[in-house]
């Protein structure tokens, strides 16, 4: 097993002008390219007001009403949570995952960035 960290692209939804949520999504490889250095990132306590942002208006049909309210019940994200900024445009912003998976060959393509370590924690010992 090993410890990995999972990045989620972060954006705000305002509903209907009522309540503001925020929201994970996977990131897209434009999200990705260019943006491996960990230099070009700031670590955020809570959602930056500069993130992304989008309007769920009172327009919508039922049954987009009905999805975004589905939607938001599995990637909802506390606001007041730990998040990475992109320096260069700071209305992209990640959402942090740790967790314990299967470790992963080296360039496998499901790691990002593709030269990430690993670290393999058991009961005894941490390797890299």
């Amino acid at each position: 097993m090993a410890l990995q960290l999972n990045f989620d692209k972060a954006m705000c939804v305002s509903l209907w002008e009522e309540k503001e949520i925020i929201l994970r999504e996977p990131l897209a490889d434009d999200d990705e390219r260019g943006k491996e250095k960990p230099t070009l990132w700031r670590a955020v306590n809570g959602f930056p007001p500069l993130g992304k942002r989008q309007e769920v208006n009172y327009d919508m049909d039922p049954v987009q009403r009905l999805s975004y309210a589905k939607s938001l019940q599995m990637t909802q994200v506390s606001r007041e949570g730990c998040f990475l900024q992109f320096k260069k445009d700071e209305s992209l912003v990640l959402y942090p995952e740790l967790s314990v998976e299967k470790k992963r060959k080296k360039g496998d393509k499901g790691i990002w960035p593709l030269d990430a370590h690993q670290w393999l924690i058991n009961k005894v010992q941490i390797k890299l």
